[in-house]
């Protein structure tokens, strides 16, 4: 079942039990109404195969001062109940697409200790923006997905990167987020290991091209690789590529060569 660019209703009730994909795409409230899309409880989503999960769900500034505190805690509590219930209707699926967003919510969540169910995808694909991505949210992710044999990362740059965080994010979103500054990754998530993931793949797509944000980027390109690397016993393939950015292949290859890793017998792979 697909519905792009839609309105006329706020409520959407799924008695389907062999429903496999759902994509909800773009939805346009009229009239000024502020009404959120509900979607019904499906009591049964386990016939689910295939799940994307790339929304976003931005906290509004601009409210007069005397209602930014209650606000601020019903946006990131709503958020909360949000980010679970989804991976917990969703944790049957077997291909699983995550966005940017979630990385940060998931960041949040492991960080004040929220529990997260274990998923049981084999095909997880990661859709990131290269700075607004968090490491640790995309860490927390692989933890919670034990029997992930493939896994995609497709990251880009826009020039709404730096605008989206800064105009979109509340203050203790802000000050959650600084925080991955001072932590490192493979202390900052505890010990997991991917017995089952076998392949990945890092597809690096940007139009822009400034040394700032290409280092910010490429630093955490990097140690999310080696943090891979790392912890998959049974890789068979690693394969990074990159588009309009070649000039950093070389760099992040020296890097990722020499670096440790549990699997013998994985070959590294660098595409342009």
């Amino acid at each position: 079942m697909e519905l792009y660019s839609y309105t006329g209703f706020h409520r959407l009730e799924i008695n389907s039990l062999k429903l496999k994909t759902l994509t909800l795409k773009d939805y346009v409230r009229m009239g000024g109404n502020r009404d959120d899309l509900e979607i019904a409880p499906l009591v049964d989503v386990s016939s689910v195969v295939n799940a994307k999960l790339i929304y976003s769900f931005a906290y509004i500034k601009g409210i007069p001062s005397t209602y930014v505190e209650d606000c601020c805690r019903d946006y990131h509590q709503v958020v909360y109940t949000l980010i679970q219930d989804n991976l917990q209707m969703l944790c049957y699926a077997t291909d699983l697409t995550i966005g940017t967003w979630f990385t940060q919510v998931m960041f949040t969540l492991q960080f004040k200790g929220f529990p997260i169910s274990e998923l049981n995808c084999k095909y997880l694909t990661l859709m990131l923006h290269m700075i607004m991505f968090n490491m640790y949210g995309v860490a927390g992710l692989l933890r919670a997905s034990p029997h992930v044999e493939t896994i995609s990362i497709e990251l880009e740059y826009t020039l709404l990167d730096d605008f989206l965080i800064y105009n979109f994010c509340c203050n203790a979103e802000l000050l959650d987020l600084a925080k991955e500054d001072n932590m490192d990754l493979l202390s900052g998530v505890l010990s997991v290991e991917f017995h089952n993931l076998k392949k990945v793949k890092i597809v690096i797509s940007s139009y822009a091209c400034w040394k700032d944000h290409v280092k910010r980027g490429f630093e955490k390109v990097t140690k999310l690789s080696k943090f891979l690397l790392l912890n998959a016993p049974i890789l068979e393939n690693f394969t990074c590529s990159m588009n309009y950015l070649s000039q950093h292949l070389s760099l992040l290859a020296d890097k990722l060569l020499g670096c440790p890793r549990s699997s013998t017998n994985a070959a590294i792979n660098f595409q342009e």
